[in-house]
This record gives structure tokens, sequence and C-alpha cells, in this order.
């Protein structure tokens, strides 16, 4: 439970902190809001595709493991 919490956390001072780089960069563009909101979705949308094969790699490992150990109880 306190990772889990401990992760929100994490993730939402990044995204504070993306979000204030992004705003006082392109402040000074004619289209800056745009462009920041821009840029912060495209850097927000690479950081979830890398956690989410992270995590998609970290299941494969997994999946074997509980096949080695049998713990679903599927042997034969």
């Amino acid at each position: 439970m306190q990772a889990f919490i401990g992760g929100i956390t994490a993730s939402g001072v990044v995204a504070c902190g993306l979000r204030l780089l992004t705003k006082s960069y392109f402040e000074k563009y004619a289209n800056g809001l745009r462009k920041g909101a821009s840029t912060l979705f495209f850097i927000y949308s690479l950081m979830r595709t890398y956690f989410f094969i992270c995590v998609l790699s970290k299941m494969k490992y997994k999946k074997k493991d509980f096949k080695r150990l049998d713990i679903f109880g599927h042997s034969k």
C-alpha cells in the first residue's frame, strides 16, 4: 500500500514539474500554451509507453516463474 501511494505521489510531482517547465518555456511564444500542452502530452506518452513495456516484460518473467513453481496447480 505504501509503494502504491508513493508511486502516485511521485507521478504527481513529476507531472507538476513537467507542466511548470513546459509552461515557463513556451510562455514567450504566441501559441505557447498550446505548444506547451502538446509537448507535455508527448512526454507523458513516451513515459507511459516506456513504463507499460517495462511492466509487460516483468509480467512475462513472472508468468514463467509461476509455471515453474506450479502455483496455479496446472501440472500434468
